[in-house]
């Protein structure tokens, strides 16, 4: 499973929309443990209003070039119902990246469930 982490500064999960964090870490997990594959710079540019849909095309754009799943946000603007037609969106509520990661470690089977179905995914939270 790849996952796609909104950090600002690589050791928490930003504070903004997923799409307005500074960086994505782009994680590889199974069900044994997670590994840092890339960091990609979030070089799109500001949106024109809330909820712009070309903001959620370019977030589209750069997570299927890393063959995204998941997305993993604090916090999620209203793109992800757009999102959610693609990607599984987890919103948690640790801070630190690898606390989330733990956790999404925890609930693998049940994130890998909604990766595999077909159509809308739903949203899942972890660090409840």
């Amino acid at each position: 499973m790849i996952v796609a982490i909104a950090t600002d500064d690589g050791m928490n999960l930003a504070n903004s929309h997923f799409g307005d964090a500074k960086w994505f870490y782009i994680y590889e997990i199974n069900g044994e443990g997670y590994n840092l594959i890339a960091k990609v710079e979030n070089t799109l540019p500001e949106e024109k209003m809330h909820g712009d849909p070309n903001k959620a095309k370019g977030i589209a754009g750069i997570m299927q070039k890393y063959n995204i799943q998941v997305l993993v946000g604090f916090v999620m603007g209203p793109n992800i119902i757009r999102m959610k037609k693609e990607f599984v969106p987890v919103i948690s509520r640790c801070k630190s990246i690898s606390d989330a990661l733990k956790h999404i470690l925890a609930d693998y089977k049940k994130i890998l469930t909604e990766v595999e179905k077909d159509g809308e995914k739903e949203v899942l939270f972890v660090c409840q």
